[in-house]
């Protein structure tokens, strides 16, 4: 099967082979885990702002997709089973984007702590606008009056389709416009920390207080 991808931005374009390292099973299982385990780095390790990434975009979809993909952050390790059946496009694109190292060393900017409550991260530059826009179909939207369950994990969709991820650390209700692509498994205790903490200069949409910093992802 094969799709076509349009890009507002210049990449290289040669197909990246995604291989998938073998790993211990999980089994999607949570851990009993509470806020006041969360321990962060203090000053974790600077995203690279305003840094110009170029990426191979992926022609064809995964043979195998991961089984799992690992937020490393400075808060921990956030855990995200993959929903390739429903949204096999998205997930093979953001494997795509794990396996260039795309989201290394960059920061959630965004919190809402509001009725929308996600986290957004997937932005280099950290800001939200400075990400490559790319255009694909949406897949996997929410049925019922666009219900975001508590854990899902959702492309922002933002003048077309983006590199960025919307995180809802509780149930809510939102135009349903995101495509779902995954789940997280193990790691909600961080970002009910991360929304915690509240807005930066408060309000209900900004910066975090509390840094999160994707340090590392990878697929397993």
């Amino acid at each position: 099967m094969r799709f076509k991808v349009a890009t507002m931005a210049v990449f290289c374009s040669s197909f990246i082979s995604i291989s998938i390292p073998a790993s211990a099973d999980t089994n999607g299982k949570k851990e009993a885990q509470i806020v006041e385990d969360v321990v962060c780095v203090d000053e974790p390790a600077v995203a690279r702002a305003n840094e110009i990434k170029k990426v191979a975009l992926p022609s064809q979809l995964l043979k195998r997709p991961p089984r799992f993909i690992d937020l490393m952050t400075n808060c921990g390790v956030i855990t995200i089973r993959p929903e390739f059946g429903g949204a096999p496009v998205a997930v093979t694109f953001m494997s795509s984007l794990v396996q260039q190292k795309y989201f290394d060393l960059t920061s959630c900017h965004r919190l809402t702590t509001d009725v929308t409550s996600f986290i957004q991260c997937g932005d280099p530059t950290g800001t939200g606008m400075g990400d490559k826009v790319f255009t694909y179909q949406k897949e996997n939207l929410p049925k019922r009056f666009g219900k975001y369950r508590e854990g899902t994990v959702a492309i922002q969709n933002r003048n077309g389709i983006s590199s960025q991820f919307l995180i809802f650390y509780k149930e809510t209700t939102l135009s349903p416009n995101h495509s779902v692509w995954g789940r997280v498994v193990s790691g909600m205790e961080i970002l009910h920390f991360i929304s915690e903490g509240g807005i930066e200069e408060g309000g209900t949409d900004g910066k975090p207080m509390r840094p999160l910093v994707i340090e590392r992802a990878v697929l397993r």
